[in-house]
C-alpha cells in the first residue's frame, strides 16, 4: 500500500454538548490525532511522509519530538494497519544512554499485559545504533483533549477513568515498578476505555534523579530527587483526576513551565534548577493544593479521598485500592 493510500482523516469538531461523557468523547485514533500542529523545535528535520522509518514501516506523519525521541504514526506492511513507531532523535543516534533508555521501554511493554496499557508490537533493529520501538495505534484521544474540548467529566465518566488508570498502575507497580510520567498528554480515552501509554520513564522504586518527570503533574519527592514509590504516581493521579473533575488543575503553572517541551528525560539530567528556585518552577512545593470541593461538589468521601493523594509526604497518601473503592461510590 502507498503512502497516499494511509493519509490521516482530516479531524472534524466535535459538537458542543452540555453536559457531554467526556471519556467517550474523542474518537480519532490517537495514531492519527492532529489537533495541534506538530512542532520541531530543534534538531534535523524528521523523515518526512513517505520515507520507511524502518524495514515495512512507511511514515504517515510525524507526531511529536521529545528531548528524547520523536514519534511518527506509520503505516506497518506487516500488521497492514497504522502504528504508532518511537525512534531515538536523529542527533541522539548513537548515543548510548537515549538508545539504552529506549531498549529499557521496550523490554518493559514486552513483559505487560494489560486492556489498560498500550501493546508493543515489535522491536526492530534491537542490536544496532537506532532502533525502533512499534507499538500499537490507538483509537480515541489523549485526556488532554477532552478536558481542553469538554471540560469537567460528569461523576460516572470520572469514576471509571480513575479506577482504569488505578488498575493500570497497580499492575505496574505489582510488576516492580513506577510510571513516574501519569499526565493527560499520557493517557489514551475511547468509548469509555482508558489506556495508559508512554514508559520511557517507569523505573524501579527507589532513589530518582531530580525534575525527572512532567512539571505539572510531578510529586514533591520527584522535584527534588528523593525516592519515588507508588505513592509517587498516586500523587500524579490525584493531579489528574482533580483536573478532569474541576476542569482546571490544582496547581498554577511555574515560572517555567517545562510541560510546554514534554517530559525532563533520563538523558538530560544537567538542566536542572538550584534548589532555592525549585519553588518558583514547582509551584506545588510551596503551598497545598485547593480543596476539590472548593471547585467541584463531588460527595465529601470521593474529594477527601482525591485530596489525600496531593499530600506532601508519600507515606500520608491514600493507595490505589482506596481511591478505587471512594470512585465505586460514583457508579
Amino acid at each position: 500500500m502507498s503512502a497516499a493510500a494511509v493519509q490521516p482523516p482530516a479531524r472534524h469538531a466535535a459538537p458542543a454538548q452540555s453536559e457531554p461523557d467526556a471519556v467517550e468523547a474523542v474518537e480519532e485514533p490517537i495514531g492519527r490525532h492532529a489537533a495541534a500542529p506538530v512542532l520541531v523545535p530543534d534538531g534535523p528535520p524528521p523523515i518526512t511522509a513517505g520515507g520507511e522509518i524502518a524495514p515495512g514501516y512507511t511514515v504517515v506523519q510525524h507526531l511529536r519530538r521529545g528531548e528524547d525521541y520523536d514519534t511518527y504514526d506509520a503505516w506497518s506492511h506487516i500488521h497492514h494497519c497504522h502504528t504508532v513507531v518511537k525512534v531515538l532523535r536523529p542527533d541522539l543516534v548513537g548515543d548510548p544512554r537515549t538508545k539504552r533508555g529506549l531498549l529499557r521501554e521496550a523490554k518493559l511493554l514486552r513483559s505487560l499485559r494489560h486492556p489498560y496499557i498500550v501493546r508493543l508490537l515489535d522491536l526492530v533493529d534491537e542490536r544496532g545504533p537506532a532502533p525502533v520501538l512499534v507499538l500499537e495505534s490507538l483509537p480515541g484521544g489523549t485526556l488532554s483533549d477532552a478536558i481542553e474540548g469538554y471540560g469537567r467529566f460528569p461523576e460516572t465518566a470520572l469514576a471509571h477513568l480513575g479506577q482504569q488508570l488505578g488498575s493500570a498502575l497497580r499492575y505496574l507497580h505489582e510488576r516492580g515498578r513506577v510510571h513516574c510520567d501519569v499526565k493527560p498528554s499520557n493517557i489514551v480515552i475511547s468509548a469509555g476505555v482508558t489506556r495508559v501509554i508512554d514508559l520511557a520513564l517507569a523505573r524501579a522504586p527507589g532513589p530518582a534523579p531530580a525534575e525527572v518527570g512532567s512539571a505539572r503533574y510531578m510529586a514533591p519527592e520527584q522535584v527534588v530527587g528523593g525516592s519515588v514509590t507508588p505513592a509517587t504516581d498516586v500523587w500524579a493521579v490525584g493531579v489528574v483526576l482533580h483536573e478532569a473533575a474541576a476542569g482546571v488543575r490544582p496547581f498554577p503553572d511555574g515560572v517555567e513551565d517545562r510541560e510546554a517541551t514534554g517530559s525532563h528525560s533520563l538523558s538530560r539530567t544537567d538542566t536542572t534548577h538550584p534548589r532555592a528556585d525549585l519553588g518558583r518552577v514547582y509551584p506545588q512545593l510551596l503551598k497545598p493544593a485547593p480543596r476539590l470541593r472548593s471547585r467541584r461538589r463531588l460527595p465529601v468521601r470521593v474529594a477527601s479521598v482525591l485530596d489525600g493523594c496531593l499530600l506532601v509526604d508519600p507515606s500520608s497518601r491514600p493507595s490505589l485500592a482506596e481511591v478505587h473503592a471512594a470512585l465505586d461510590t460514583l457508579l
